[in-house]
């Protein structure tokens, strides 16, 4: 139909057609709106995902989580270097959860800065590992040899009753980690007494000696696997100074707080870590 040949009614509203912008309409009824809500399930990310994951395999995404890089919304750049802090670059050791992650790091970053970057620089290094054999109670551990500071999700604690009989009755025992952050201050702790040769120390030595001579009977228990070592002394300590809270902690507290001072005071004053 030509311009000439339109009734005047159409005419008129051309400009209005032609200039009036598309309203979107609510969905009214809520049948609608299950009925849009399964048309778009195939769309919908799981709480916590982000697009920039979609065709990576979940080992790559954990990889990058454990280097902080797959934050949500985060776009990476497979060709730059992830800007980490001292000792925040993890070993992955087996299957390990987001949440295992999360809470180790979350322990590293309540260690202070200076601290550990003189560990790395002293070639210290942190791996999350899925089980740590040998440490039920609180499974991670510090190996002087590598220097390599190991936190595990779960321990095995193995042993028997009887080792000289034959027919002795034998055990395996399982936990998880019920202080993921603690445990790794705890290993911090000795890798610090390694890395500063405390054992040479003697003031250390004699002042933990002094309090261990003073240990309450009713706290021997709580602290017997502390009693062995002064570097277990020392790791505890370290480990309470850096916030962890727990039984053992209380009963360190009331039994060495000469050490503890001693040892604030070594931290707080201590050249090389603090350079």
């Amino acid at each position: 139909m030509s311009d000439k040949n339109k009734p005047e009614e159409l005419k008129a509203l051309e400009p209005i057609l032609d200039e009036t912008p598309l309203q979107e309409a609510p969905i009214g009824s809520t049948t609608d709106q299950s009925a849009w809500n399964k048309t778009q399930e195939s769309h919908q990310l799981a709480e916590g995902d982000s697009a920039t994951h979609i065709g990576l395999p979940p080992g790559e995404v954990q990889k990058l989580r454990a280097q902080g890089k797959a934050e949500k919304f985060e776009l990476f750049d497979s060709t730059k270097e992830a800007k980490l802090g001292p000792l925040e670059n993890l070993t992955i050791e087996g299957t390990v959860s987001d949440q295992f992650l999360k809470e180790l790091r979350a322990g590293i970053k309540q260690i202070p800065e200076n601290e550990r970057r003189f560990l790395e620089k002293a070639g210290v290094k942190i791996t999350a590992k899925d089980i740590v054999n040998g440490h039920a109670g609180s499974p991670a551990i510090y190996d002087p040899a590598s220097k390599n500071v190991v936190v595990g999700v779960a321990g095995f604690l193995e042993g028997g009753d009887s080792p000289a009989e034959s027919s002795q009755l034998s055990y395996r025992l399982s936990a998880r980690n019920p202080d993921i952050a603690g445990s790794l201050k705890h290993e911090v702790g000795h890798a610090i007494f390694d890395s500063l040769n405390l054992e040479q120390m003697q003031e250390l030595k004699n002042v933990i000696a002094e309090e261990r001579l003073k240990v309450r009977n009713d706290d021997k228990n709580a602290l017997s696997h502390l009693l062995e070592d002064d570097d277990e002394i020392f790791a505890e300590s370290y480990a309470f100074i850096r916030g962890r809270e727990s039984l053992r902690v209380n009963a360190l507290i009331m039994n060495f707080p000469k050490t503890i001072a001693l040892i604030d005071d070594i931290l707080r004053k201590n050249k090389e870590l603090n350079s």
